[in-house]
């Protein structure tokens, strides 16, 4: 059988959609979160305007074997999104063919002029490393990698007893003793919310414990970025992808975490809890919440997403690598 020769074309956002829905969703891997089209819509809704979008297709014949949600800034182009708010930026390429998919992208892009190709923070460990970086020598270019931070990874047992029984002594004691002092404080209520519309009032209430819990978040919680929450929640629980959860105390929402769920693995991307309910705990029994009822879904992995937070370690997280990439197209 002889070699097949890709194709590279441009999409637009919508062709970018129905190729996630569409029958080559089955070929590609979609393993990035952050790369999924509900939230590379989400974020150029929000922060788009005026940023050249470039999304490209490889075609294997008729088939999508790859695609890269790019856009354009200064010659460089780079995933649609930004690290703050997207922990992971990754190319979709199909499994086993990430080099010569790659491989077709940098053709085509140097001969469109482009002067640099970034992706990331990705994993370490992820195929459009290892493919950029064999492009980058097969085409005698620069290939430039630096540190992108960590995610911190749980990989969850069948039940909450084993997840308790794998943590330091110390830390299983603490987790027990504050979810009693919790019952002992008042009416507790856990609850799973999965749609946001038509009743706004489960992402009121999660923006609202966002912005009290902490001076930082409140700053963060600009009006555009509250647009680009809202956003994401809506087109994410279309997909079904949202996972949203609240800790009630004495009927009134304590505490909050804004999960996602994809292939296994649910995501903890942000939270908030009200600050007079600090001295219990609230914002660490609700992602602990938000993980045991992640194993009684039958998912395997718990993702903390960026950061070095203390807790994250406490409650069982291994850090992963990551890793932002840059290949000089000229």
């Amino acid at each position: 059988m002889g070699m097949s020769r890709l194709s590279v074309s441009l999409q637009t956002l919508a062709d970018y959609r129905r190729a996630w829905r569409g029958v080559s969703a089955n070929r590609l891997p979609w393993e990035c979160l952050f790369s999924l089209p509900p939230w590379v819509e989400a974020w150029w809704d929000s922060f788009g305007a005026g940023t050249p979008a470039r999304i490209l297709a490889v075609r294997d014949g008729a088939d999508v074997v790859g695609l890269a949600p790019l856009m354009e800034t200064g010659g460089t182009l780079r995933v649609i999104g930004d690290p703050e708010v997207c922990d992971t930026l990754d190319l979709v390429t199909a499994p086993g063919r990430a080099a010569a998919i790659v491989g077709a992208m940098t053709d085509h892009l140097r001969a469109e002029g482009f002067a640099a190709l970034a992706v990331g923070p990705v994993r370490e460990d992820a195929a459009s490393v290892a493919a950029l970086r064999r492009s980058a020598h097969e085409r005698g270019l620069t290939f430039s990698v630096r540190p992108g931070g960590t995610t911190s990874l749980v990989v969850l047992p069948d039940d909450w007893e084993l997840y308790l029984a794998g943590l330091a002594g110390k830390e299983r004691h603490e987790i027990r003793r504050k979810e009693r002092r919790l019952h002992r404080a008042g009416a507790v209520r856990w609850r799973r919310v999965t749609a946001v519309a038509p009743d706004r009032r489960p992402m009121d209430d999660f923006l609202r414990l966002l912005r009290e819990s902490r001076p930082d978040k409140r700053r963060f919680m600009t009006p555009p970025m509250e647009a680009y929450f809202r956003r994401l929640a809506d087109l994410t629980a279309a997909a079904g992808l949202l996972r949203l959860f609240f800790l009630d105390l004495d009927g009134r929402p304590a505490a909050a975490v804004l999960c996602f769920d994809h292939q296994g693995t649910r995501y903890l991307y942000n939270n908030g809890y009200d600050p007079l309910h600090r001295d219990l705990s609230v914002g660490l029994l609700c992602k602990l919440f938000s993980m045991r009822d992640a194993m009684g879904e039958g998912l395997r992995r718990y993702d903390f997403l960026k950061g070095s937070e203390r807790y994250k370690r406490q409650l069982g997280g291994h850090p992963q690598p990551l890793v932002e990439c840059r290949l000089a197209l000229t």
